[in-house]
């Protein structure tokens, strides 16, 4: 994995946790001691990219993260971004309408829920906003 990809992972998790401007230096102690605890996981932070999905169906997408997730014993999947992900898997055909596409997310989700069952792991699927307004300004909260 790239050690700026995973860089920028942590950097953006600590963020979203501390709640801390990072370019304060007085919030420098607060924000290496969250860093310290994201870097001292039980294993490799394993990132997928995009191109390994291109041109396979919804259940060759699925049946990869079920083998990552079995082989690096991995306790949550973080996919980023669902549409795209599977706008990937009907890419080819341009014939796919807007049903098309809702019921390949709605089937993806089905095959993501056997895997968290199966394989005892938690799946956090990231659903973007349409960008439609840039001039809104989005306020992150966490639940």
């Amino acid at each position: 994995m790239e050690r700026f990809k995973r860089n920028n992972v942590i950097s953006r998790l600590s963020r979203l946790i501390i709640r801390l401007p990072l370019y304060k230096v007085e919030h420098h102690p607060a924000v290496e001691l969250w860093i310290d605890r994201f870097e001292r996981t039980k294993g490799e932070l394993i990132i997928m990219k995009a191109d390994e999905f291109r041109n396979r169906s919804v259940s060759q997408i699925a049946n990869a993260i079920r083998n990552q997730v079995i082989a690096g014993e991995i306790e949550h999947v973080v996919i980023d971004n669902l549409q795209f992900l599977v706008g990937l898997a009907i890419l080819n055909d341009e014939t796919a309408n807007s049903f098309e596409r809702f019921h390949q997310q709605d089937r993806f989700i089905g095959l993501m829920r056997s895997i968290a069952t199966d394989c005892m792991t938690h799946i956090t699927m990231v659903v973007h906003p349409r960008k439609t307004n840039v001039s809104n300004t989005r306020k992150v909260n966490l639940f």
